[in-house]
């Protein structure tokens, strides 16, 4: 009887119309948000393919009544934007590759060995997260601007090394290198986590067949580590992709897109003349450069948004 009751509840035309109107109202909501949430991006996109006589027309919200790829144009040819792309290409894949390989190992030491002075090194790695990086710049800039490894060079010859490693794309390089790179100390916390909760069979099995700590890591523990890789890789593109503060701490020569993007009302006489002067024109170049800095970000995320929403939640981040 009761089975009847619940049959009979469930198929009742009250039970279809509550759902119905639920799904609309979810659906609804989640319309609203993406709309929120894309609506910047939107209207950067509207703006960047304008002409100047759409920005007067008051007519003209979202879709424009003349397209033009004027304004791209204008930022490779005049801004030289694409030497930027490439410059921050170069420094955005290396430094992300190497800090992602390199916050794996020093996560994987802390989170499967014990050791003397672990927990103090640990704790530095906290404080590398908790400490602004504002505070740490100038004295990593005074160490490249004079460059010596260990004090070897100024210990042997008793003199400075007079190596300057500013305005080279291999500073960010060694500071990845060495685990000191953009929000490193956060992906090194994240590996160590993962790999701690890690059965320690695997290792045992590895042990028994002859294989050591080394070989256990590249073969076994490694291979497994993907998701939390694919995170850490992706969040240091976008970090170091939109970095500003460091690019513009050690680079005074290099240019990069955000160090572009920032200076870029300075560089309006190079692109518009002064009799051509228009602030609206300015205004849809400023949102053309904008758009094609974010457009890599954006390719990267649609072939990778799967992967990367699930290998969040395999590795237990949002919780």
């Amino acid at each position: 009887m009761e089975n009847n009751n619940n049959l009979n509840e469930g198929s009742s035309p009250l039970f279809y119309l509550g759902k119905a109107v639920w799904s609309f109202v979810r659906f609804l909501f989640l319309c609203c948000m993406t709309f929120i949430i894309l609506y910047p991006l939107i209207y950067m996109i509207s703006l960047s393919v304008r002409t100047g006589a759409d920005m007067y027309d008051m007519s003209v919200v979202w879709i424009p009544k003349h397209y033009t790829l004027e304004n791209f144009k204008l930022i490779f040819e005049k801004l030289d934007f694409g030497a930027a792309l490439i410059n921050t290409a170069l420094i955005t894949l290396g430094s992300t590759m190497i800090q992602t390989f390199m916050c794996a190992l020093t996560g994987y030491g802390f989170g499967r060995f014990k050791f003397r002075f672990k927990n103090i090194l640990f704790v530095i790695v906290l404080f590398t997260i908790i400490i602004p990086p504002q505070m740490t710049n100038l004295p990593t800039y005074l160490l490249f601007k004079d460059f010596d490894l260990f004090g070897l060079i100024k210990t042997v010859t008793g003199q400075p090394s007079g190596i300057n490693m500013l305005d080279n794309v291999g500073t960010l390089y060694i500071l990845s290198l060495f685990g000191q790179g953009i929000r490193a100390g956060l992906f090194i916390l994240i590996f160590m986590q993962y790999f701690k909760g890690m059965p320690s069979e695997l290792e045992q099995a590895a042990m028994i067949d002859g294989c050591g700590y080394t070989v256990t890591y590249f073969r076994i523990m490694l291979p497994n580590a993907k998701g939390p890789m694919l995170i850490c890789a992706l969040f240091s593109l976008v970090w170091y992709w939109s970095d500003f503060y460091t690019f513009t701490t050690f680079f005074s020569n290099i240019r990069t897109v955000s160090v572009t993007l920032i200076n870029i009302r300075h560089s309006m006489e190079t692109i518009v003349s002064v009799d051509a002067y228009d602030p609206y024109k300015i205004i849809t170049i400023v949102q053309a450069a904008c758009v094609t800095s974010v457009l890599p970000l954006l390719v990267i995320f649609m072939f990778a948004q799967k992967q990367f929403t699930q290998s969040i939640e395999n590795t237990g981040i949002v919780g």
